[in-house]
């Protein structure tokens, strides 16, 4: 069973309601991601018996699973991931962040922090839009969206209430500044812009920005930039017949042995065991 499934619904309603329900597994969790489209949650947990609105960019999550109404004569946008806790980070390193996601996500404690209805920040969109855009059929497809689905608790954890330790508990003012960096990295991968430039394009300081993207990223700007041309090399090997010196150098290497030796380190094998047969 895998650690991570992932579900992309989307329906353009005219004269017929929709009704959305999530009903996870035992030991499970549900998330459901609400990125277009106004609906009704019918029923988000055991002790709710009121609707909640559910607004565009939005979600929420728990262990019991949603019921949404969609009314006619609109767009609906949903992405629903199902997630294993214990075995999502089983696998990852034992910080004081992991155990306080073990606490944040235990699936028999459905508390009010679940059952809340939280906005969709724009460094969560981007890494939605990641795992709608990441093919099911490219190879380490579960690795991936695990690393996504880590990457995506690391931004719900430090917007609820109370976590003032490790990512920052309040939404930023500079969550748009860094999506913009993210943006630009991923799209100048090839010839990427130096920190001072990056961060000048972005209105911050060197010294803030580096800051204020690792604290909501998790990364440096550089560990962002390397996670990206790993992803979209490893896109490349499975889904073209480019050999291995033109990939790296459209994933921004300089030399294929340079390449080689980094996509090593990140995917433990060679990339030549991932090209298209």
């Amino acid at each position: 069973m895998p650690v991570v499934a992932v579900a992309f619904y989307q329906w353009d309603l005219s004269r017929e309601k929709v009704i959305f329900s999530s009903h996870p597994p035992k030991d499970h969790l549900c998330f459901v991601f609400n990125l277009e489209g106004r609906g009704q949650i019918a029923a988000c947990g055991e002790n709710d018996v009121k609707a909640k609105d559910l607004p565009p960019g939005s979600y929420v999550f728990g262990s019991h699973g949603s019921t949404i109404v969609y009314l006619p004569k609109q767009k609906i946008k949903i992405i629903e991931l199902q997630v294993i806790p214990e075995q999502l980070l089983d696998s990852s390193n034992r910080t004081a962040f992991a155990k306080e996601l073990h606490k944040l996500l235990s699936p028999d404690k459905d508390g009010p922090a679940q059952r809340a209805i939280n906005l969709i920040t724009p460094n969560m969109k981007v890494v939605l839009q990641q795992m709608i855009g990441f093919h099911k059929n490219y190879p380490l497809q579960e690795f991936f969206c695990a690393s996504k689905v880590l990457e995506l608790l690391s931004y719900v954890f430090g917007r609820l209430p109370g976590k003032r330790n490790g990512i920052d508990a309040k939404p930023s003012s500079y969550s748009a500044h860094i999506c913009t960096a993210q943006e630009i990295l991923e799209t100048e991968m090839n010839k990427p812009p130096s920190l001072a430039d990056l961060a000048k394009r972005v209105g911050m300081s060197t010294p803030h920005f580096k800051r204020v993207f690792r604290q909501l990223t998790g990364l440096t700007p550089y560990g962002f930039l390397r996670q990206k041309r790993m992803e979209f090399s490893l896109s490349l090997l499975a889904n073209t017949a480019k050999n291995i010196s033109e990939i790296a150098h459209l994933s921004g290497y300089k030399s294929e042995s340079h390449f080689t030796r980094a996509f090593t380190d990140y995917f433990g094998a060679n990339p030549s065991s991932f090209q298209k047969e």
